[in-house]
């Protein structure tokens, strides 16, 4: 290579490399089936964090691959190895190619193997311009000239946190996504073929606008995604999805998909979609409307219920759930689903070392049982004076055996009085002693004058006759009684993994939840970063080797 700092690495280092992967890595992650997509993973040239980079691949179902780092792939090419995997990933940054193993590549392609090519592939093969037409882009290692006019390189910046837009959620690969946030690596000043269809792009000044495409080269499918730098991207539930949801697009083999993938430039007839491994955990009170929504979910759960009585002392709650958290296995799951609402600041602090937490905005749980926050202030402000009740306010103390439920419990409205001391002790650092202590003396009258009782119920509860309980209990203390439907879509959307920002809190590797005091309810903060080592190429060495 002619730039200095993207030089591979030196011939016997790498010879070492291909031979240790060959020897690790060359057999399929799972006993091979007909109905598996068989993939080629080229790597090679970059350091990266093995282990995680592979641990991507075998989480996802119905696929297994063979991993083979320069100077291997060249045999890879030929026909009697191409004939063993179905798409090729790449995921390489190198230089050196024959014309005879670039002939074999283009071979490949047009005998109908699916591409996807991730991050810094997009710099590889500076020097052979049809590497450019079969990506969709290019980046500069240097500064080149077109038309007499000279360009400078390309650039990159590590640990940037930055905006994706999903700019056609129709379209396979991003199908089920919106916008989203990512901690990664970004490149700006490179090229984009003017033929691609764009799917992810971006506002963040130090990238490129365009940081996803697919289209097709000789009648092949093809998907480019520049995120995924290291664990710190792989780790988002965003780009997972992504990666799972590009590679059966790459690996389409009917002729009427191909036909309409000419004529449209996108990947035709989505799949359904890989599920997700979810860690949920979450408080009893929910249980049953979470166990109805988790039985209809295309994702694979792992269920973890939490004993309600810590909404009463929520500094506990919160160390309870944390810890909780702290015993998820690295590198299992896609996230870590959290069924809580801010409820008297039970959230607050909560952070994950290595798997994403994602959180529903939702003051209490009886937004998770309305379907909205939106329709739980509307109904609050149609009637303040109301205690709600469900199943598991009605079924969770029982289940303790605990005393009948009375009107200082947990389920009460956001700010009443469960937890009133908490959440004093948060108006009195955003506010001061007197607003606060103000705040305490309205909350606390106006948790005293109810008189409404409310029952949020669903079709698969009403066998169980809560109706009746809470009539009687309305009854004897003089309040009016009413039943509401539930609505358990936004339970739905969390659990099926659609999680918009409007709705649900994505909260990365090195962040940590806190209250915001506004419509958003929570929102993030930075953990104490942790020292990175300095930059050299795109995407630098970094982590496990």
């Amino acid at each position: 290579m002619t730039h200095p700092r993207h030089r591979p690495f030196p011939l016997p280092t790498t010879l070492l490399a291909a031979i240790l992967l060959s020897f690790a890595l060359a057999l399929p992650t799972r006993a091979a089936d007909p109905g598996n997509i068989r993939l080629l993973i080229v790597t090679g040239g970059h350091s990266f964090e093995t282990n995680r980079f592979f641990a991507l691949f075998r989480a996802i179902p119905g696929v297994t691959f063979e991993a083979v780092a320069h100077p291997q792939p060249p045999v890879w090419w030929q026909p009697e190895r191409a004939a063993t995997y179905d798409v090729i990933v790449l995921y390489d940054l190198w230089q050196e190619i024959s014309a005879e193993t670039k002939a074999d590549f283009v071979r490949c392609l047009k005998q109908g193997k699916g591409l996807v090519a991730l991050h810094h592939s997009l710099a590889s093969y500076q020097d052979w311009d049809e590497y450019a037409q079969i990506i969709g882009g290019k980046y500069y290692l240097q500064k080149w000239t077109r038309d007499g006019r000279e360009h400078p390189g390309s650039t990159f910046l590590h640990d940037v946190n930055w905006r994706v837009h999903v700019v056609d959620p129709a379209q396979p690969v991003t199908r089920g996504l919106a916008d989203f946030a990512i901690h990664d690596e970004t490149y700006g000043g490179f090229e984009v073929s003017p033929r691609v269809h764009a799917l992810l792009t971006t506002d963040e000044h130090t990238s490129s606008p365009t940081v996803a495409w697919a289209h097709t080269y000789a009648g092949t499918r093809v998907a480019y995604l520049q995120l995924g730098h290291d664990h710190q991207a792989w780790d988002n539930p965003n780009y997972r999805r992504l990666l799972r949801q590009a590679i059966p697009c790459a690996a389409l083999r009917h002729s009427h998909c191909l036909s309409s993938l000419v004529r449209s430039g996108r990947f035709p007839h989505p799949p359904p979609a890989p599920p997700m491994l979810l860690k949920v955990i979450a408080c009893e009170i929910a249980f049953r409307e979470i166990c109805h929504a988790a039985a209809r979910s295309p994702n694979l759960l792992d269920l973890e219920f939490v004993t309600q009585g810590y909404h009463d002392t929520p500094k506990l709650g919160c160390a309870e759930l944390q810890r909780r958290i702290d015993a998820v296995p690295v590198g299992r799951y896609d996230a870590i689903l959290l069924g809580y609402g801010l409820c008297s600041n039970i959230l607050t602090g909560l952070h994950s070392a290595h798997t994403p937490l994602v959180v529903p905005r939702a003051h209490d749980c009886i937004t998770f049982l309305l379907g909205s926050k939106e329709r739980y202030q509307t109904m609050f402000d149609a009637r303040p004076g109301t205690y709600y009740f469900s199943s598991g306010w009605l079924e969770c103390r029982r289940r303790r055996d605990a005393a009948t439920p009375t009107s200082t419990g947990a389920l009460l409205p956001a700010h009443a009085l469960a937890g009133m001391q908490a959440a004093y002790e948060a108006w009195v650092a955003k506010y001061g002693e007197e607003k606060a202590a103000y705040l305490r003396e309205v909350m606390q009258g106006w948790a005293a004058t109810y008189g409404h009782g409310v029952l949020i119920d669903f079709d698969f509860t009403k066998p169980l006759a809560f109706a009746d309980q809470v009539r009687q209990l309305c009854a004897e203390r003089g309040w009016q009684f009413e039943e509401v439907a539930g609505d358990l879509s936004l339970l739905q959307r969390w659990l099926d993994g659609e999680w918009h920002p409007q709705e649900c809190l994505l909260v990365p590797p090195g962040h940590r939840i806190v209250p915001t005091y506004d419509p958003a309810i929570i929102g993030l903060e930075s953990s104490p970063p942790t020292p990175a080592p300095a930059p050299t190429s795109p995407g630098p060495p970094r982590g496990e080797r």
